[in-house]
């Protein structure tokens, strides 16, 4: 979820009515860091993320907390396969 300005709120339920969901059925705002990761991230910092893991993917914030993407474990690990010695 995001609000009127773009800004993440959290991520919700699958079980959720995305008509009626509210930011209070968004994951909680203490929550909120694991499921989401600043664009100027290092691929190499998102290895060892638990929720890039479980989830296999993490919303990509800027400064301001706006939604600017998603990453996938899928595009970290090609992208880093790419640029490895000797490819």
């Amino acid at each position: 979820m995001v609000d009127a300005d773009g800004r993440f709120l959290g991520i919700l339920d699958a079980d959720s009515d995305p008509e009626a969901a509210t930011a209070a059925e968004a994951v909680p705002e203490s929550d909120r860091e694991r499921f989401a990761v600043a664009a100027a991230t290092p691929l190499e910092d998102l290895l060892p993320s638990e929720a890039l893991r479980r989830l296999g993917a993490l919303v990509v914030v800027d400064e301001g907390r706006r939604l600017v993407g998603v990453v996938t474990v899928e595009q970290v690990h090609r992208a880093l396969a790419a640029a490895a010695p000797g490819r």
